[in-house]
């Protein structure tokens, strides 16, 4: 319900905004054009994965076709991994032409398939990113930080300029085609914070919790006492990729001659 509430909170903000509307337009013809189907938004969404069911056919169905689907995921990476980049090397159409034909894909894919999308609407200014989590531990008494961590969440999105004119960071867009929305900076922040919960984070939240015991017990050499320290946590987004205008012209135009329906009208 929270979800559903705070997506509906931005449609009158997104009817204002012409480069978030333009961008949502582009994300949801990128998802009818790339239909993909997604083990961890199955697993995630529809609990259908891992539902410790004992001696459950379907339970133990559903984890055999997501593993397999995970694989193939995996080989797709692999056959357009570069060394240079951990993202796909989008100088050529030819990893949506696979994307197209096999139909799957996490937040990797969907940004690859976004990318090209963008592209092929004339929007150049464009970088995939990452979400991150910067978490610390802080004395109450002192202030000093005594733990500090970022780490990835494991989600991929887009981030696009439609006028590189404008510098204003204000001005840019984030287009999450996994999760389906384009939105501001700040807006896709309270999306991805509602998403990404305490209760999703929990496994990364406990190992931290051990992982500050263990450092503060061989600096001190006592036992820590968490209630002497605040826990803080905050999500963000690290760029990753900025792509070269030339090589998204010429994606864009590949993409326009093979798959029009990107085109916004």
């Amino acid at each position: 319900m929270r979800i559903n509430s705070l997506q509906n909170s931005y449609i009158n903000f997104q009817a204002r905004n012409k480069n978030i509307k333009q961008a949502d337009d582009i994300q949801r013809r990128v998802r009818m054009c790339f239909p993909m189907m997604s083990p961890t938004y199955m697993d995630i969404f529809y609990n259908c994965h891992k539902r410790n069911l004992p001696d459950d056919p379907k339970s133990e169905r559903a984890e055999e076709i997501v593993d397999k689907i995970d694989k193939q995921i995996s080989l797709l990476r692999n056959m357009f991994s570069s060394d240079k980049a951990k993202s796909y090397n989008i100088s050529s159409d030819s990893e949506l032409d696979v994307i197209k034909k096999i139909k799957i894909g996490n937040c990797g894919e969907r940004a690859a398939t976004a990318v090209a999308g963008l592209a092929a609407n004339g929007i150049y200014d464009v970088e995939t990113a990452s979400l991150h989590m910067d978490l610390r531990y802080t004395n109450k008494k002192t202030g000093k930080c005594e733990y500090s961590v970022q780490e990835p969440v494991d989600h991929m999105l887009v981030i696009a300029n439609p006028e590189p004119e404008n510098k204003d960071e204000k001005n840019k867009v984030v287009i999450d085609s996994w999760m389906g929305f384009a939105d501001s900076m700040s807006g896709a922040m309270q999306r991805y914070k509602a998403i990404y919960n305490e209760k999703q984070l929990k496994d990364k939240l406990k190992f931290h919790r051990s992982m500050f015991r263990i450092n503060y017990a061989e600096k001190y050499n006592k036992l820590v006492d968490y209630n002497d320290f605040y826990l803080s946590t905050k999500l963000f987004v690290k760029p990753e990729e900025k792509f070269d205008e030339n090589q998204l012209q010429l994606l864009g135009l590949n993409c326009r001659l093979k798959y029009p329906e990107l085109v916004v009208d």
